[in-house]
């Protein structure tokens, strides 16, 4: 899976590989703390990830809170996609 502008900034993708479809709107990266990790740090990790504005027109811009039926729909697709 790659970025869309990241591809197409070099022509010669297009004759080595297979675009097997686009997904918009992709889920914000997940991030995980250890389960060792002080609750203070990762409060604070937390408002300071959530506190950044999302801007839908970039890529991982900002984060928002963890949804699983959005990253669970993404798996799926993603799934679908290796099928073919």
């Amino acid at each position: 899976m790659v970025d869309a502008d990241t591809y197409a900034s070099l022509p010669e993708n297009a004759a080595k590989t297979r675009v097997l479809g686009e997904v918009d709107q992709l889920p914000t990266p997940v991030v995980i703390a250890r389960s060792d990790a002080p609750a203070s740090f990762v409060d604070e990790l937390k408002q300071n990830l959530l506190s950044e504005p999302r801007d839908e027109d970039e890529l991982f811009s900002g984060f928002i809170d963890y949804e699983e039926t959005i990253d669970e729909r993404f798996f799926s697709d993603a799934a679908l996609a290796f099928a073919a």
